[in-house]
């Protein structure tokens, strides 16, 4: 989970880092920046929750 008006860290890395690890799935949010995807951290966890890994 990465916002794209993150100023702290590009959210060219998140690509760059779900693209390097495999399976992974990249939740970039337009219109987030650095922490205001926290409070969507719940539905994150309920996700990984679901997942048979």
């Amino acid at each position: 989970m990465h916002g794209e008006q993150d100023l702290m860290v590009p959210v060219s890395h998140a690509r760059w880092m779900a693209r390097q690890v495999p399976h992974a799935v990249a939740w970039i949010s337009p219109d987030d920046g650095h922490i205001s995807p926290l409070p969507k951290i719940s539905r994150v966890h309920e996700w990984l929750l679901g997942q048979d890994h």
